[in-house]
């Protein structure tokens, strides 16, 4: 059996940046451009945001316990599951949902902490001044 590396996590910027980036997708449907280029900022601004958060605290030490407790909470429930194996899914849901709650709310921590530092709403949209 192959061991995955205790390594990193993936930045979510579809969910931290959900909001701004359909603001500036409905923007850019409905052809605003005086409007778009500051949707557009505030959109990068969000991936930004949450991109460094990831790489600069969460995958450096901010969250290594919960990154290592996933990863060797799947090798042993999840891995090698023969497809189609209900119950093995099932136990690996389950044995494993609390290890990914509590890197979710790490990882959502440290996002919030890089958006106020960004200036940045919880939704990741800028915080009017």
């Amino acid at each position: 059996m192959a061991h995955k590396d205790l390594g990193t996590i993936k930045p979510q910027l579809n969910r931290y940046c959900k909001e701004p980036r359909e603001q500036a997708k409905n923007c850019l449907q409905k052809q605003e451009d005086d409007k778009c280029a500051s949707l557009l900022k505030q959109a990068s601004k969000c991936e930004e945001a949450a991109q460094k958060a990831y790489s600069n605290v969460i995958n450096l030490g901010g969250c290594a316990r919960e990154i290592q407790a996933v990863t060797i909470c799947e090798v042993e429930w999840c891995d090698d599951i023969p497809h189609g194996d209900g119950k093995a899914q099932e136990a690996c849901q389950n044995e494993c949902f609390a290890v990914r709650q509590a890197l979710d709310s790490c990882a959502k921590r440290h996002v919030l902490n890089y958006f106020e530092r960004f200036g940045l709403e919880e939704n990741g949209t800028t915080k009017l001044q």
